[in-house]
């Protein structure tokens, strides 16, 4: 149990941080013409939400199967990958952005070794 809600609190604090990026930035109340700024504004939300959607569907796969962490990772980039196509195709609003999907790599990446690290933590504590 104790897994499952480290696990969804990491996935609300980036949740929660990506949506006030989002605002902050979108209604104006921070504004500057910086690559810092740019790269916040555009990018930083996206990757929140790639980690709480990583971290929630780790959640998940682990109450459904056994899957391997691996496979979660490639079903979660599949997915952000897929909403950039459907925005090339403008089946959704948005704008494409190859910056997205190499961003979307990063956070992956990056979230599969914290849970590496997190489950190394629970394995030696339950040892």
């Amino acid at each position: 149990m104790r897994r499952v809600k480290i696990r969804l609190i990491i996935s609300t604090l980036f949740l929660i941080l990506g949506i006030l990026i989002y605002f902050a930035f979108h209604f104006h109340y921070m504004e500057r013409s910086n690559f810092t700024y740019t790269f916040i504004r555009n990018y930083v939300p996206d990757m929140c939400w790639v980690f709480s959607f990583f971290f929630v569907s780790v959640n998940f796969a682990n109450k459904i199967s056994n899957k391997p962490l691996l496979l979660n990772s490639v079903y979660i980039f599949a997915v952000a990958t897929f909403f950039e196509f459907l925005q090339m195709f403008n089946i959704i609003k948005g704008t494409f952005d190859i910056v997205d999907i190499i961003l979307y790599s990063i956070s992956i990446v990056s979230a599969y070794f914290i849970e590496k690290k997190l489950r190394r933590k629970e394995y030696e504590k339950s040892i």
